[in-house]
């Protein structure tokens, strides 16, 4: 999910679809997600230093759900 405003205000490259709804669709789909109402299946979680394990994995076994990255403390 992207905020292609915010994206383009801060120089950043986004892909994807721009007519999804911006920012106030972002945060109707995050108090969906808080609220329980919209679940988001999570394939499986990998460490920022992983990244190459992870777009392998995904290339390579097309899981159902997402694949998070998350950073390393």
């Amino acid at each position: 999910m992207v905020d292609y405003q915010a994206a383009e205000e801060k120089g950043v490259k986004a892909l994807g679809t721009r007519n999804a709804g911006g920012a106030p669709a972002l945060r109707r789909l995050a108090d969906l997600a808080a609220s329980g109402e919209l679940v988001v299946p999570i394939a499986a979680t990998y460490p920022l230093a992983e990244v190459k394990a992870a777009y392998h994995a995904l290339a390579e076994t097309r899981p159902f759900g997402r694949i998070v990255l998350h950073p390393q403390a």
